[in-house]
């Protein structure tokens, strides 16, 4: 990782980005992504960690791809470059320019088989979101997946996010969300609500 890293630094960021820390990971819901700290009141972010996933079998261009889009991320916060959303104009206009390179760098990346999006009608998603200190659930709007994970991988202190369904009428009390909302949960209760829900595993990551 470290020398594919240090070869696109090199060749598209004119080797500007510190050497972050790396992970390996055997995460389904993703491919790659960039962590980091903050101090707002410095004007600071460090410890940056890049991690990427082993779960999946993807070839050499793939994995520097999935690379260059998590470098693009840290491009962006270690210059406190403000975008639109996490992947908006700016983000977009670099992943153009290193696409017409050759790379196949893109916002996500679906599996061909289960994904969170796929679940029968009447069927809620839910998402247990788990982070650092605190275990959180939230019942999610489909059409706002990609949104709920860009925002996620940007929080300090997360860890995963693991999808369920069902069809139980508990949750169909609960507003879908569409942004990065949850209902804290203790390991109790969770395995109490494990009971009401089908694990989705999916065949591949996303890259957020």
């Amino acid at each position: 990782m470290r020398a594919s890293f240090e070869t696109l630094n090199q060749r598209y960021f004119k080797s500007q980005l510190p050497t972050p820390a790396f992970r390996l990971t055997r995460a389904r819901t993703y491919l790659g992504n960039m962590r980091w700290k903050e101090d707002r009141l410095r004007h600071r972010r460090y410890d940056f960690v890049l991690t990427m996933s082993t779960l999946y079998d993807y070839g050499e261009k793939e994995m520097m791809s999935v690379m260059l889009h998590e470098m693009i991320h840290y491009y962006i916060a270690y210059n406190w470059i403000k975008d639109t959303s996490p992947h908006g104009q700016v983000f977009r206009g670099i992943m153009d320019k290193l696409n017409a390179c050759g790379w196949d760098i893109r916002i996500s990346h679906h599996s061909k088989g289960d994904t969170p999006r796929q679940h029968a009608p009447g069927n809620r998603l839910i998402g247990v979101i788990s982070m650092e200190k605190e275990t959180y659930f939230a019942v999610i709007n489909p059409g706002y997946v990609g949104r709920i994970i860009a925002g996620l991988l940007g929080l300090p202190g997360f860890k995963e996010i693991s999808w369920y369904i069902s069809d139980d009428d508990y949750f169909k009390k609960f507003q879908l969300t569409r942004s990065l909302r949850g209902i804290k949960i203790g390991s109790e209760r969770l395995e109490e609500l494990k009971k009401m829900m089908k694990p989705i595993v999916p065949k591949e990551g996303m890259i957020i």
